[in-house]
């Protein structure tokens, strides 16, 4: 095998998708359970330029891979995937307090991007057909090149393109132990089979870590369990454009057929529940103390989203992404292991990134001259023993953030 990619979420799904692309002949994908069944089967789902003003840590790198992403499931919609892809737009809102009109003069700066443009509350209670009302919000930021998909749909359909494309798709196998071979390359076993490859691609999300155990190694990489609501079905305007607010709780919400899917930061258990500790598979028996938290969250939106404050839960998925201390994505060679790869670090918007992610991935495994995207940023090695747990990779989360917003809210005003 020329190359083994471990992991089939969206992430690991695009990186064997784009080694096929680039002309790798012999690609195995191995997933331990079905295709998108780990994160990804919670993955909100919202495709956006988060870059451009929503997360101040990203720049024009990361706004290439976010226009990539559009492109790519637009294009996998188009071959007709049933991803869910619906191009109705992301509208970034404030909340009608002054921590919300701060909260979007960073988006504003960044309204010379096509269609982008800048609303006053009349306007986003008008584009919403009366969901949002006018008296909660301070005003909105709304792209219409953003819109939304099924995060584990995406996965399937990256992984099925894969598939048809020569690949070898490995589903129901978990990778029990892997080794670098006695002459080169690595060997991977699996419950019922050996598999060797010249190179080794680790896409496993959370579970990342553990496999990279068995070489000696630790990534600064930190699950933490981010928790997606869907509320029972509800009246909604058929062409209501996903839903992000910029302050507070950063509460998102996008129309799932009749059902509103949402979600929002919480700080309750089992938010931090693997800083230290490996995830388990699947991620079952967490606790549900955040859904509280999570609808007194909803509830202070009540004058913006009366629809939501008044909704009442159907389900609740939890899904573990991984962030990263300057909240950039791992996307290359391992130092210490020479043909062994690392696709991690999703920081929230692994939907969003992941076509470009993969992308960047299959440049470097095939040694491209020249990257889509500067490669330098997200190597695997940057932080060199900065962080030695989980602890002070959360702390270093924070700063990042704290100190981006704070640089980006100053530049705005």
């Amino acid at each position: 095998m020329e190359v083994a990619v471990v992991g089939g979420g969206v992430l690991g799904c695009s990186a064997a998708l784009h080694l096929k692309l680039r002309g790798c002949e012999s690609i195995a994908l191995i997933e331990r359970d079905r295709i998108g069944a780990g994160t990804s089967s919670a993955g909100a789902g919202l495709l956006a330029r988060w870059s451009a003003g929503f997360v101040q840590a990203w720049g024009d790198d990361e706004q290439a891979l976010e226009t990539y992403g559009l492109d790519c499931y637009r294009e996998l919609s188009a071959r007709g995937y049933e991803i869910g892809f619906k191009e109705t737009g992301v509208l970034f809102l404030g909340s009608h307090r002054v921590t919300g009109r701060r909260s979007l003069l960073p988006l504003m700066r960044h309204c010379a991007l096509d269609d982008r443009s800048v609303l006053t509350p009349a306007e986003v209670e008008q584009l919403t057909e009366g969901f949002v009302r006018a008296s909660g919000v301070a005003g909105g930021v709304f792209d219409r090149r953003g819109g939304q998909v099924s995060a584990p749909a995406a996965a399937r359909a990256l992984a099925r393109r894969f598939s048809e494309l020569g690949g070898e798709d490995i589903e129901h196998e978990p990778v029990r132990f892997v080794r670098v071979g006695r002459t080169g390359g690595f060997v991977l076993e699996t419950e019922t089979r050996l598999v060797t490859c010249e190179t080794l691609v680790v896409a496993a999300g959370a579970w990342t870590n553990a496999i990279l155990s068995a070489f000696g190694t630790w990534l600064p990489l930190v699950p933490l369990v981010a928790t997606r609501l869907s509320t029972e079905p509800m009246p909604m305007p058929p062409t209501l454009p996903a839903l992000q607010f910029c302050d507070g709780r950063r509460v998102y919400l996008r129309r799932n057929d009749k059902r509103l899917t949402w979600g929002c930061a919480y700080e309750r258990a089992p938010r931090y529940a693997f800083v230290e500790d490996e995830p388990p598979y699947p991620l079952n028996g967490l606790s549900f103390d955040c859904i509280a938290d999570m609808e007194r969250a909803s509830h202070q939106l009540a004058e913006a989203i009366p629809a939501l404050s008044g909704s009442r839960t159907a389900r609740a998925t939890h899904g573990a992404p991984c962030f990263t201390a300057d909240l950039k994505p791992m996307i290359g060679e391992l130092p210490s292991v020479p043909g062994l790869f690392v696709l991690a670090g999703d920081n929230y918007a692994g939907v969003t990134h992941a076509p470009g992610a993969g992308r960047l991935l299959a440049e470097l495994v095939t040694g491209a001259q020249d990257t889509s995207v500067d490669p330098y940023p997200y190597r695997p090695g940057r932080f060199d023993d900065e962080y030695r747990n989980g602890a002070e990779v959360v702390s270093g989360m924070r700063v990042t953030a704290a100190r981006t917003v704070l640089a980006a809210r100053t530049g705005a005003t």
